[in-house]
């Protein structure tokens, strides 16, 4: 903060501000984009005692909207935090006459059977409507018959939740809808008109689960649809219950980095093992999000097994693997934890480094990682945790009183639920990427006894993944976490289809706030 000044206020998602001197007397002004509505106040002043007159305001989506460009986002009020009770909205999308309306639904999670979003084609009365959606299964794709959609949402004065996302984009009569691009994939052509045909290729580590590899736009019971499923690409080890070998012809040690990992915790795991078989001596077993940067073996042999019951499922990983040939006399760079700090880059037989974390993150394991002769640590990374509970004294009435904790809202099935007066250990929650971490206390009418005292640290929001840069063009912007936002730009002779700006969204998965926008040859148009 310079002398005689106020610190940068920032800028409120899905606003803009006039203004950028925060001196003494200088005033900022805010306003929001279209169908987003201001809450707190429009202006405020840097005051002589280097504070500002009101907070940052901040920009919440519309009740109450008609849209009317080619493309857009619709959100439930407040998202991605939970909705309020009591709502009735309305949204119109209004097209021109002639096209059609295509809905994509990011992410979706309103309480089952007593909030809900009814989709309607407008106009049409003898129509049924589109769909009506509850709970937290996100919806499939939907397109018009008309040039006019009506999105009502309706919640009731009990329970909410965190809402929805939904994208939106305009089409001819006589054409399909963008299809999109498969994530791990590839798509050739670019024309949706009746007749034309589009085919997907997914990348090299990657196969296709479902779908086809071409679709053609036809006219099906009087619509004009896709003639199948965009493909989906996933990984080698996209079904549970599966085996990977991975060898190396030479006698090079292998070498896995885990870019990516969350599956559910105690019950979908991933087994690593040193060698070529299940009873080859175990690395380590994996689950949640705690696995660690990399894993080595000693030959170039090495056996993973991937297990899943039949309930919840999540994200899974993404591994990528090679050979390496260590020097005799050292171990492999062992990493950094994210959120944490290294001391010590001797990565020699015997050297030894320690690990800290940054303010509100606990260090999962305290002691220092030792290169042993065989060119392996003693232990795997530590990661720096976290909003982790600490229980200082804990006594309730056993099985009549409880607490229940739980980061997603859900107390039916709870992180944790706790009773009696045994101490319980330190939980952590917020591993998936949530904003909090909810504790609801139940007692009885009869006994009571102290209850509990229970301190909490902070943790930083997972990012949004890369979302990359189209073809002839630029962006602005490298940062991916929640509220950071990226500005797209076109090279000379071509035209951006879609928002030229995307916003890390927050919630319990990471989305950008638009698709990726493409960039059109003006000369095709």
């Amino acid at each position: 903060i310079e002398k005689g000044g106020c610190g940068d206020p920032g800028i409120p998602s899905y606003g803009k501000r006039t203004g950028s001197s925060f001196r003494h007397g200088d005033t900022l002004t805010f306003e929001c984009q279209a169908a987003f509505e201001l809450v707190g106040e429009r202006t405020i002043t840097c005051q002589q005692n280097n504070q500002w007159s009101g907070n940052k305001p901040s920009c919440v989506f519309s009740c109450f909207f008609n849209f009317t460009t080619p493309s857009g986002i619709i959100l439930s009020p407040n998202y991605p935090e939970e909705y309020g009770n009591n709502m009735n909205c309305v949204w119109l999308i209004i097209s021109e006459p002639g096209s059609r309306i295509h809905l994509i639904f990011n992410d979706f999670d309103v309480e089952p059977q007593f909030d809900y979003l009814t989709v309607k084609d407008d106009g049409i009365s003898d129509l049924p409507p589109l769909g009506t959606f509850s709970g937290n299964e996100v919806p499939s794709q939907l397109a018009s018959s008309g040039h006019i959609v009506r999105l009502e949402f309706q919640s009731d004065h009990s329970t909410t939740g965190r809402g929805f996302n939904i994208t939106y984009t305009t089409f001819g009569q006589n054409e399909c809808h963008d299809p999109g691009i498969p994530i791990n994939g590839r798509r050739f052509g670019d024309r949706f008109l009746l007749g034309s045909s589009v085919s997907f290729h997914c990348d090299d580590g990657f196969v296709k689960t479902q779908g086809s590899e071409s679709i053609t736009c036809i006219m099906q019971d009087g619509n004009v649809v896709w003639s199948s499923a965009v493909p989906r690409c996933e990984g080698m080890l996209a079904v549970s219950n599966t085996t990977l070998w991975i060898k190396h012809s030479s006698a090079n040690q292998t070498y896995i980095f885990l870019f990516r990992f969350q599956t559910e915790v105690n019950y979908d795991t991933l087994e690593v093992r040193d060698g070529p078989a299940n009873s080859s001596p175990l690395i380590g077993e994996y689950h949640g999000t705690q696995a660690p940067q990399f894993l080595i073996s000693t030959g170039n042999y090495m056996y993973l097994l991937f297990t899943t019951d039949n309930s919840r499922s999540s994200v899974g990983f993404l591994i990528h693997y090679e050979s390496v040939t260590l020097e005799s006399d050292s171990c492999l760079d062992p990493g950094i934890p994210v959120n944490g700090h290294r001391h010590g880059n001797n990565f020699n037989i015997r050297s030894t480094v320690t690990f800290s974390c940054d303010p509100g993150y606990t260090l999962s394991d305290e002691e220092p990682l030792v290169c042993e002769r065989n060119h392996q640590w003693n232990h795997a990374l530590p990661s720096c945790d976290g909003v982790q509970l600490l229980f200082h004294t804990f006594h309730l009435e056993s099985s009549h009183d409880y607490l229940l904790i739980t980061e997603d809202g859900s107390f039916t099935e709870p992180v944790a639920r706790l009773t009696g007066s045994v101490l319980p250990p330190t939980i952590k929650a917020g591993l998936f990427g949530n904003f909090t971490a909810q504790l609801r206390f139940i007692s009885d009418f009869s006994i009571s006894y102290e209850g509990f005292n229970i301190t909490f640290s902070e943790y930083d929001l997972e990012p949004c993944d890369d979302p990359g840069v189209p073809a002839f063009s630029r962006r602005i912007g490298f940062q991916f976490g929640v509220g950071d936002s990226l500005i797209f730009s076109c090279f000379p002779g071509y035209r951006l289809e879609g928002a030229n700006k995307l916003t890390c969204l927050g919630g319990g998965r990471r989305v950008w706030s638009a698709p990726l926008p493409r960039e059109q040859d003006k000369k095709e148009e």
